[in-house]
């Protein structure tokens, strides 16, 4: 761990017991030249691409007791519900990827403001997404709750050639989570770096060079989830993306203009 992440775990830590504040910033030196200029509003679609041919409602690939609505020729911005439904076989679940990819070259800051309801084995994702193709994956938070309504919240850096063979991770990190209020989940994206903020603090840090393949375009997902169909509660869980939004450091131009461009290796 390097000093810079070392400090922001601490600080994250002192925020977890009550030492420090828990309100989201207003800024932070890091992303206030951005926050200072237009914002514009992520536009999604409802579904992920790998789900789509299969209609209305598509599987997850590796969990098929999970159905994701899918929505083809319709786009989305937020306030959104973001919600698992209990349906009497399976889970139903509300989760968004961006139209459009953004080009980490061009330095840009995206940031969602969320509230994930409380409930046992939720296993939410309010911000991550993937690069050129996947992986590289980034996971600004990732929510879990136990059956005793007790939550973690944890990010990830995943890498590596493909998800089957050769998927490497960076170590994951656990994060002071607050279920009782809405939360902003940003990620900063700038040349050879991503930097996670929760509430505008920043948390933690990846550098290109700790991993062995970078990405220069990104897309934006937020989702509800549940955890494996062996801890099912049949508990509805409710929640709502209130806002996402992509703050530019230079004009771009996204490289996909359509979700069903993705190219996924």
């Amino acid at each position: 761990m390097n000093i810079t992440n070392a400090y922001y775990r601490t600080t994250d830590f002192l925020r977890r017991i009550g030492a420090l504040s828990k309100t989201p910033r207003e800024s932070h030196p890091l992303i206030e030249r951005y926050l200072s200029g237009e914002a514009e509003n992520v536009q999604f679609y409802r579904g992920l691409s790998w789900a789509r041919p299969q209609g209305e409602w598509g599987q997850h690939p590796e969990q098929n007791w999970q159905r994701y609505r899918n929505d083809e020729d319709k786009t989305y911005e937020a306030p959104l519900p973001l919600n698992a439904k209990w349906n009497g076989t399976q889970y139903e679940i509300d989760v968004y990827q961006s139209v459009s990819k953004y080009c980490s070259a061009l330095d840009f800051y995206v940031e969602t403001e969320v509230w994930i309801g409380r409930g046992r084995n939720i296993h939410a994702a309010p911000l991550w997404g993937w690069g050129d193709a996947a992986p590289p994956e980034y996971d600004v938070a990732e929510l879990y709750s136990d059956d005793e309504y007790e939550y973690s919240c944890q990010s990830n850096y995943h890498h590596g050639d493909n998800y089957e063979e050769d998927k490497q991770s960076i170590k994951g990190a656990k994060h002071a989570f607050f279920p009782e209020q809405r939360n902003l989940y940003g990620a900063l994206f700038e040349d050879g770096v991503v930097t996670f903020f929760y509430n505008r603090h920043p948390v933690r840090q990846v550098k290109a060079k700790h991993v062995n393949r970078f990405s220069d375009y990104w897309n934006v997902i937020v989702q509800a989830g549940m955890k494996e169909q062996s801890v099912f509660t049949k508990d509805d869980v409710e929640g709502v993306l209130y806002s996402a939004k992509v703050y530019k450091d230079n004009e771009y131009s996204p490289l996909f203009e359509s979700a069903d461009d993705f190219i996924i290796a």
